[in-house]
């Protein structure tokens, strides 16, 4: 096989698809995978206008980004698409020659599937806690400040709930970590499942400690799913584990970033454990009486 043989081998069989789209819009160079991608054959493909290769909807957009090629050496523009279930990024090169007159476009597609699902994987792995599945403490502290704006921009109510197991420590001093850590799992189910689906947000805030966003939510629906939550430990049975709950409210009178309500439902949630556990406290200032437990 001599050279000229062994590119065009290599050229035909390459992961990547190659198409090569003169300044008249007509396709000279094509390979086998990017034939795959437009579901024709190389033979089919070569000699044929760019745009009858795609659908009037993406008849367009393509056109636009020739057009835009064409204006200006070294230009690349990316995008991806989907095909079944397989995700390709396409990329446009602009092509001069030495005069600086265009040539034309070359289109390489590349399957990322499997770079997107990694990606996906480790993002979730950056904001989701381990062991419980629920939002880490980083996320956290990324989401309760926009959720704190958007309720203030809105004027719309917003409530936090933040709560630790009671009795934890007895639990893994006795029982070994292991146990504790099959607990926390439990913790985690129970919590998703007493949460409004894609409105409330459930974070492992650290140790034994969860919080609760409760977006649209006033301090009476805080009460309430604190409540709920509670009951369903103590239902459960969890060797003696119940919740001492803190809950506040956002106050749009006099406003206040994340930390300072972060810092009203421990206080609150201190109290209701102070005060025996099982159950939820409510923060609120002095002038209204201070700390409020609420029974189950």
């Amino acid at each position: 096989m001599d050279n000229q043989d062994f590119n065009r081998h290599i050229f035909k069989y390459m992961a990547d698809g190659v198409l090569f789209v003169d300044n008249q819009n007509k396709i000279r160079v094509c390979n086998s995978r990017a034939a795959e991608l437009r579901d024709v054959d190389c033979d089919e493909l070569v000699g044929r206008d760019i745009f009858s290769c795609h659908s009037p909807k993406s008849k367009k957009p393509v056109s636009k980004v020739i057009a835009s090629l064409s204006k200006k050496p070294g230009k690349v523009h990316i995008e991806t698409i989907k095909k079944g279930r397989r995700s390709y990024e396409i990329k446009y090169s602009a092509i001069f020659d030495e005069n600086n007159n265009n040539l034309g476009v070359l289109a390489v597609s590349r399957d990322i599937t499997e770079k997107l699902t990694l990606e996906k994987k480790l993002s979730k792995l950056s904001t989701t806690d381990d062991l419980t599945k629920l939002f880490n403490h980083h996320q956290f502290f990324e989401i309760l400040p926009k959720e704190i704006a958007r309720a203030q921009r809105l004027s719309r109510p917003l409530s936090l709930l933040l709560f630790d197991l009671d009795n934890f420590k007895s639990l893994n001093d006795s029982q070994g970590h292991y146990e504790g850590d099959r607990l926390l799992r439990k913790i985690g189910r129970l919590v998703k499942s007493n949460i409004r689906r894609n409105v409330d947000q459930a974070f492992r805030y650290g140790g034994d400690e969860f919080t609760i966003i409760l977006p649209e939510a006033d301090t009476n629906k805080a009460i309430k799913a604190g409540n709920r939550l509670c009951s369903s430990v103590a239902r459960a049975d969890y060797n003696g584990i119940t919740l001492s709950i803190g809950a506040v409210g956002f106050d749009h009178q006099k406003p206040c970033d994340a930390a300072t309500l972060l810092s009203r439902a421990d206080r609150s949630m201190y109290y209701a454990k102070q005060s025996g556990g099982n159950q939820l406290c409510l923060f609120r200032k002095k002038n209204e009486g201070g700390f409020l437990l609420v029974g189950r």
